[in-house]
């Protein structure tokens, strides 16, 4: 039986194939030192996704379904590789499970992001309104098998 290659060389974190344990490339490792910038970077990309208004983040969001669609066997094929899964359950799990919730988000966001009101106590809040707004918030971090 095959043993699988180091998954860090030379400073290179590989992408190993796990089901034949193929080297199928290999990434720089950033230095702790370079997470300041690249988060700063990421803030400031944040700062101007939130100023466009919805209607433009959804035109953005609408170029992504036919990319995702165009390249459909592509992405499958991808998966397949990195994380060993058949075609089928890559093509069907992971990009058609994109599709479908950009699809989603396409359909439903104008709805379900529009801003909404709140009941507030008039003995409490006299003369008072207040609403719901739903506001892109920014920079989270996963880490993730």
């Amino acid at each position: 039986m095959a043993t699988a290659p180091a998954l860090i060389e030379d400073g290179c974190i590989r992408a190993i194939n796990p089901r034949t344990f193929e080297v199928m490339d290999s990434f720089p490792v950033d230095p702790v030192e370079a997470l300041p910038a690249a988060l700063a970077r990421c803030r400031e990309a944040q700062s101007r996704w939130v100023a466009l208004p919805l209607k433009e983040r959804l035109d953005v969001l609408g170029g992504v379904l036919p990319r995702v669609v165009e390249r459909a066997e592509h992405l499958a094929d991808i998966v397949r590789q990195d994380h060993g899964k058949s075609t089928t359950e890559a093509y069907f799990s992971e990009v058609l499970g994109v599709a479908e919730v950009v699809r989603t988000h396409l359909k439903y966001d104008r709805r379900w992001l529009k801003p909404s009101r709140v009941a507030l106590d008039p003995l409490s809040y006299p003369g008072k309104r207040a609403r719901v707004e739903w506001v892109p918030r920014g920079l989270i971090g996963l880490i993730t098998p």
